[in-house]
């Protein structure tokens, strides 16, 4: 039960940081239930091998305003 609920508090976490309007990183850790930006970066890093400024810079949506 535990790693299942890691693995549902990651997959949100996700998916709000790659929102285009996902804001702070702070914000995105404290609505997925960490206690702090730290912990939720040492999570997305066991999970992913990449920090979550580094995994939203790899997984951003091209511009719009590109051909």
């Amino acid at each position: 039960p535990k790693h299942l609920a890691r693995t549902l508090r990651f997959r949100h976490a996700f998916h709000l940081l790659l929102r285009p309007a996902s804001g702070p990183l702070t914000e995105i850790a404290y609505d997925c239930g960490f206690a702090d930006q730290a912990h939720f970066t040492h999570e997305m890093r066991s999970f992913t091998g990449y920090t979550p400024t580094e995994l939203s810079e790899i997984y951003k949506p091209p511009s719009p305003l590109l051909p």
